[in-house]
């Protein structure tokens, strides 16, 4: 885009020392008409920017109502029209239907009040807080004017920067608006807040200088403020070519602020510079031409009031991909933190906490449902801690484990042999084949009958011939489970001791011939 226009001198000589060019034109066109007599705070400049990129007014009777032709729609909306008076024109409906069709919006205002209602879906908690924003630095202000602060461009942060990286493009042509021009002058602006993902104004563009402050109080400006933010549609994941820029003041486009006086160093301000960038932005590479500009509730009928002539700078070249910033950096650090902090802020600001829960509006089914919820997972989580704490609170075996091997394994015998393989059980401390092994042998020698395949899991009948008949039964039903379960268990050393003196007993019953294996034996 071209960098600069210079307005024609016949023009810049009726505003008097308040109104003085910043800077000398190369070729100017001489008008043969007399030149409009300009109010500071009017908009003649900004709109002959317009016109001199080919831009034409509408008024809001020859809005047409098809999708296509508010894709090709710029929308200038400087100050919130004033609804009590009645021949207001209110462009919240127009701003709406521009931005989902993925034309372009400026909105240039300050006062207090939420602009939730000029984007789609509502999807923002975007408002103007109505602060005055002053700074005391005179070097950071124009003419030393504490209530002229100068605006801060902002970069992408880290987040933003790996964004593109990742996707492997450039920044949009909003972060083009700002850059460089460390003198944009500011007319008692106030500030945005309440900046959320919403993609019309997913980045913040520029801020205020450091010492900034609000007035009357005096304290310094809140972290999660800022002078603008915007956006544009992103072809490459299928969205509409939209533009949206958002600035808490109008007077940036004001006659006064784009040919203000030279200060005491000299030196003017950047805002016809930036307005230019912003007239190039609206009009994007689609190149629109038609604009509605409502300036105070007033629909503007007229741009060609100011002519401009175009200068012969080079054009601005494209925006690179940002380097990967090194995170070790002090400064990158610290403001990563503040940029974390800005954003927790912003979010305790926005009622994120309690949107989260009841929704956004309020809704008490969905209260109702993350309150089951919450005593749902309360619950599982008790339960959780009471059985760890049974399961941790049971006591141990108080018999002392088998030592490890000292050397007997090795030394009892050789391998294979009877006494190699009795030191190896003990040293293991696995009892369950010989034990097994063991009872399989006493079942038989009592009767037992085993068929082929698979054993009985239950106990066959016993004939059993004493009186205290049901202690044996249970003892020879249990050791049957061991013998024959499918599944062993592990018979370890403590478990061998409660068995050794079941085994006994079974075995003198055995010896005194007590209990045998019999069909259909009886107690």
């Amino acid at each position: 885009m071209r960098r600069f226009l210079f307005l024609s001198l016949s023009i810049l000589a009726v505003l008097g020392s308040a109104l003085r060019a910043t800077a000398q034109p190369t070729s100017a066109k001489k008008e043969d008409k007399a030149p409009p007599n300009l109010s500071p705070g009017g908009s003649e400049l900004f709109r002959g920017l317009l016109n001199f990129h080919k831009i034409e007014p509408v008024l809001a009777n020859d809005l047409a109502d098809t999708e296509a032709y508010y894709s090709k729609l710029i929308v200038v909306v400087l100050g919130l029209p004033s609804m009590r008076d009645g021949r207001a024109f209110d462009p919240t409906g127009v701003v709406l239907r521009t931005l989902r069709a993925g034309g372009s919006v400026l909105i240039a205002a300050d006062g207090a009040g939420s602009l939730a209602n000029y984007f789609p879906n509502r999807r923002t908690s975007l408002r103007l807080t109505g602060e005055s924003v002053v700074q005391p630095n005179e070097s950071r202000c124009l003419a030393g004017n504490r209530w002229c602060p100068f605006v801060r461009p902002l970069s992408p942060d880290v987040v933003e920067t790996q964004v593109f990286l990742n996707e492997k493009r450039a920044p949009g042509p909003e972060w083009g608006l700002f850059l460089g021009l460390e003198r944009i002058a500011t007319n008692v602006p106030t500030a945005l807040s309440g900046v959320d993902s919403s993609p019309y104004i997913r980045y913040e563009l520029a801020g205020f200088p450091k010492g900034t402050e609000v007035a009357p109080e005096g304290n310094l400006v809140a972290i999660d403020r800022v002078l603008a933010v915007g956006s544009s549609g992103i072809p490459e994941k299928s969205e509409r070519p939209f533009r949206c820029l958002v600035v808490a003041d109008p007077s940036i486009f004001s006659n006064q602020m784009m040919a203000a006086e030279l200060d005491r160093s000299g030196t003017g301000t950047d805002n016809l510079e930036f307005a230019n960038r912003v007239a190039t932005f609206l009009r994007g590479p689609d190149e629109r031409k038609k604009c509605l500009f409502v300036e105070a509730g007033q629909v503007q009928s007229r741009f060609d009031e100011v002519q401009f002539a175009e200068s012969s700078l080079p054009d601005l070249p494209p925006l690179p991909i940002p380097p990967l910033p090194n995170p070790k950096d002090p400064k990158l650090q610290r403001d990563l933190t503040d940029s974390v902090n800005r954003s927790i802020d912003k979010w305790q600001s926005n009622d994120g906490p309690n949107s989260a829960i009841v929704g956004k509006p309020p809704s008490e089914r969905r209260f109702s449902n993350v309150v089951v919820i919450v005593i749902i997972a309360a619950a599982c989580v008790f339960a959780l801690l009471i059985l760890r704490r049974f399961f941790g609170g049971r006591h141990k075996s108080d018999v002392n484990l088998v030592p490890s091997d000292t050397g007997r394994v090795a030394s009892s015998g050789a391998p294979g042999s009877m006494a190699r393989r009795k030191e190896e059980i003990l040293q293991g401390g696995n009892f369950t084949g010989p034990v097994r092994e063991y009872l399989r042998e006493l079942f038989i020698t009592r009767g037992l009958v085993l068929p082929e395949g698979e054993p009985p899991r239950k106990l066959p009948p016993v004939d059993i011939n004493i009186m205290y008949s049901q202690e044996l039964r249970k003892q020879l039903q249990t050791l049957w489970t061991v013998t024959f379960e499918p599944k062993p268990k592990p018979i370890g050393y403590a478990r061998w001791k409660e068995l050794e003196k079941m085994i006994d007993a079974v075995k003198r019953a055995a010896e005194n011939d007590e209990w045998r294996f019999v069909p259909g034996g009886r107690s």
